[in-house]
């Protein structure tokens, strides 16, 4: 892509999470977010910037547009008021009002903002700007003729003002401007409350900060349901899931990642992801296709609606694809192919194309920071180029690349929404909206969740930070074609916003017949039905795994004493699907298995219960998908040689998945898939034994009763046990003569068995002696009688279990036998004939 310049977006990876100060709340989502024609963007439709906190202006740039803020900050009261001279196009005169919005008129006066020398006098600098748009001298920058419609409003109450202004010369301005306070009620009396206007009742906005204690939505909880809503038109999970149109106009045409520079080969997707000629730069490749272009039919309408409502395309810029095409990315192109009905006369026309919303994903703790680079770039639909591509500057037909005030530019930027859903600011991570926390959050380059700080081109749409701030300096140029909402503060360094920058904001339709944004957006996606959570509980011990999570895991232990002997260990699971259809199908898949299997019949509930899940997914015809090996994770904690045993763990990657109710298992692929859910299930036990370390035959003289009783046997009994019980036979501390076994997780495993080979002078005793037919061992009942083996050779399968599921313990008794001799002796006479027994446990791997 050598032959055009690309977007770079500078990734400031956080490598600690800062500390904020006071109580941590984040914005929940509400039910009555109002997206249609007149507020395509809630309460904060139609203004050039909207700050949730502070609207903080830096320098001597120009300031042209509809401005709303919690509070504001000019830094030289000697520069550009608010609303500059510049009335191109005859600006103020469509202005709609209020002009300048300010909830908090004096709250800056208390900010120890270190760029500001003098917080104090922050209102009357702010009365100073104000001040000068009408002015009593007659030199304001309003022309008489446009002063009565062009005014501002505030919550704060002149008394309150006045107690803050220093001096006499400010009290007058403050008088002077009053007169210029917008009534907020027909009846002609001036209401100083936001709630009054037209714009907070149509958006039930109530408040402005999330945090006041009034009841109701504040500004800042619009602001995030916006984003919300525009974001979960492409909620992800599938490849298909990352791109979205309003109407059947206009498909989601998926192509297939091919060659060394695609992100996953074979898998379909919009938008596609490769590797860019620039080693830095990951290219993003969005088709936006006309069905018209696809199949002939009578009953596709025109690309331009007939009521004047063009439609709606959505698509994700997801962090992790971009970043799987280029670990050390520095920058994105996005590259826009739209098919030829959207064109005219070899010209993309701007009374065809869609709203494009792009929903940016994946970069909490990554700043996302537009600099050095070109914007958009326009590519071949039926070649699904990336490579090669033109500059969308220059493809609108703009003279130049710094030709802001084009109106096809301008009309293309209104068209063009980037919703940074989960961009935070560095410094506030966490989404404080502690007032002091949000005052200082996000403030410079370097901390704010979106900065602007260095282009060479363009940078198409309206920006919107819904939990964040937005920073913009000098080297912008004022290149951003559109307006900029924000939940925490905007800063503006020196960047300047001329009058032409109102007619980008999204959807203002800049000399168009009307405004052609649908009345019926947010009525129109359907429910998509989501495998939300996943419950699991064994007994008393309840755990919960999520779609929003990062690689979910649910882990249970058996020294909880929840849980029964592997297979049925007694986990319940309850799959939660949020706006479920009346009927699905519910499958399942196992680790690496491509197999998908059926839960039940076909299901028409919100939760699906599954008792017993191990046992269900162990069962025969899941080819043994289920993973029943363990991994040794260190031996037991014991100063017993009797007392053996190891730390276990299972671990089975288990995926959930949801279809129409028409999907075969066969036909279960990521274009089937409604949703799905992965999870870890992470189980934790022991294998624990516990031996006799000797045994004994008596006092007796071998040898004084006649062979044939043989009386010399000693059996050694195998006994499952559970964990109670073993800590029971533990602390007894007696001689143990049988054999116990916790193994609830049903263990391949093996126990061998050595005598003591000691030899003791001038003693004739057989547990000592290394011929064969002194000393017998028999396994299980009816085992043939075999010779202890000499030296330091071990009894193979003492103990064992190789078929974990239908076999129980392989042997269960063990019996010594001694035949019958004259010779022999115990060591000591009177004193047991006895021996040392070593014991060696070990866990069974595939094929053993």
């Amino acid at each position: 892509m050598s032959n055009k310049k690309r977007l770079t977006l500078a990734l400031v990876v956080l490598l600690g999470l800062m500390t904020g100060v006071g109580t941590v709340k984040a914005a929940a989502v509400s039910s009555g977010v109002r997206i249609d024609g007149k507020y395509p963007l809630g309460v904060s439709s139609d203004y050039l910037v909207v700050a949730g906190n502070r609207i903080r202006h830096l320098g001597w740039a120009p300031m042209n547009g509809r401005f709303m803020a919690n509070s504001m900050n000019i830094q030289n009261d000697g520069g550009s008021p608010i609303l500059n001279a510049d009335n191109a196009n005859g600006y103020l005169e469509g202005l709609w009002n209020p002009a300048v919005v300010i909830n908090d008129y004096t709250a800056e006066n208390k900010i120890d903002d270190k760029i500001y020398k003098d917080p104090k006098h922050s209102s009357d600098r702010l009365t100073n700007v104000l001040w000068k748009m009408w002015s009593s001298s007659g030199n304001g920058v309003i022309p008489t003729g446009d002063s009565k419609a062009v005014k501002f409003i505030t919550d704060t109450s002149k008394e309150d003002i006045d107690q803050a202004t220093t001096d006499k010369d400010h009290k007058d301005k403050l008088d002077f401007i009053w007169r210029y306070q917008f009534d907020t009620l027909p009846d002609g009396v001036t209401h100083h409350q936001l709630s009054d206007l037209t714009q907070f009742k149509d958006n039930d906005v109530t408040k402005y900060e999330f945090e006041n204690p009034k009841a109701g939505k504040s500004v800042q909880q619009d602001i995030s349901d916006v984003a919300n809503f525009y974001a979960n038109l492409t909620p992800g999970g599938k490849p298909t899931a990352d791109f979205w149109a309003n109407n059947d106009q206009i498909v989601n045409q998926l192509h297939t990642n091919t060659g060394a520079d695609a992100t996953v080969n074979g898998e379909q997707s919009n938008p596609t992801y490769y590797k860019d000629s620039d080693p830095s730069v990951t290219d993003i490749v969005i088709d936006i296709t006309s069905a018209r272009d696809q199949k002939s039919s009578a009953k596709l309408k025109p690309v331009a609606e007939e009521d004047n409502k063009r439609g709606v395309v959505a698509a994700t810029i997801d962090f992790n694809q971009v970043q799987a095409v280029n670990p050390s990315v520095t920058g994105i192109s996005i590259v826009l192919n739209y098919s030829s009905s959207f064109y005219t006369d070899g010209k993309l026309d701007m009374s065809k194309i869609p709203y494009l919303i792009l929903n940016y994903k994946g970069f909490k703790g990554r700043q996302f920071n537009w600099s050095t680079s070109d914007s958009f770039a326009l590519g071949n639909h039926e070649k699904h180029t990336h490579d090669v591509s033109t500059p969308l500057w220059k493809g609108l037909g703009a003279k130049d690349k710094a030709d802001w005030s084009n109106q096809n530019v301008l009309n293309f930027g209104s068209r063009v929404l980037n919703n940074f859903s989960d961009a935070y600011d560095l410094d506030n991570l966490n989404e404080s909206y502690d007032q002091n926390v949000q005052d200082l959050a996000g403030l410079n380059e370097k901390k704010a969740a979106v900065a602007f700080t260095n282009i060479s081109q363009m940078w198409f749409g309206s920006i919107l930070v819904p939990h964040g701030s937005f920073y913009a300096n000098s080297s912008t140029q004022g290149l951003y074609i559109g307006g900029v909402v924000a939940a925490n503060n905007v800063t503006l360094d020196n960047a300047k916003l001329s009058p032409s920058h109102g007619d980008g904001v999204f959807g203002n339709n800049p000399g168009g017949n009307g405004r052609d944004f649908p009345d019926d957006l947010n009525k129109q996606p359907a429910a998509t039905p989501t495998i939300e959570t996943i419950d699991l509980t064994a007994g008393t011990d309840t755990q919960q795994v999520k779609k929003v999570e990062t690689d979910p895991q649910a882990t249970f232990d058996y020294a909880n004493g929840q849980l029964k002997p592997f297979n049925k260990s007694g986990i319940n699971a309850q799959i939660n699907i949020t706006d479920a259809p009346e009927k699905y199908k519910l499958f399942y898949q196992l680790n690496d298995d491509q197999t998908w299997h059926q839960y039940g019949d076909l299901q028409s509930t919100a939760s699906v219960a599954i008792p017993d899940l191990e046992a269900k997914l162990t069962k025969a015809g899941n080819k043994d998908a289920y993973n029943k090996k363990v991994t040794q994770e260190g031996p037991i904690d014991s100063t017993s040689k009797q007392h053996v045993g190891y730390h276990l763990q299972r671990k089975n990657k288990i995926t959930f998945a949801m279809t129409k109710e028409d999907v075969t298992a066969a036909k279960v692929s990521a274009d089937t898939i409604e949703s799905q859910l992965s999870f870890d299930l992470v189980i934790k036990g022991t294998l624990e034994v516990i031996v006799p370390e000797k045994v004994d035959f008596g006092t007796e003289i071998l040898g004084q009763k006649p062979a044939e009783a043989n009386p010399y046997k000693v059996t050694i009994h195998a006994n499952e046990v559970t964990k109670k019980q073993l800590i029971a036979i533990g602390e007894a501390h007696q001689q143990q003569t049988n054999l116990y076994v916790f193994n609830p997780m049903v263990t391949d495993f093996n126990l061998n068995l050595q005598k003591d080979t000691r030899e003791t002078q001038g003693v004739i005793n057989p547990f000592y002696l290394n011929e064969g037919e002194n000393f017998h061992y028999q396994l299980g009942e009816d085992g043939n009688l075999s010779a202890m083996p000499f030296g330091t050779n071990w009894i193979d399968g003492i103990l064992s279990r190789s078929d974990t599921l239908s076999n129980p313990l392989k042997s269960n008794q063990m019996t010594l036998s001694l035949p019958y001799s004259a010779t022999y002796q115990p060591t000591v006479v009177g004193k047991p004939y006895q021996t040392g027994l070593i014991w060696r446990l070990s866990l069974l791997t595939a094929g053993e």
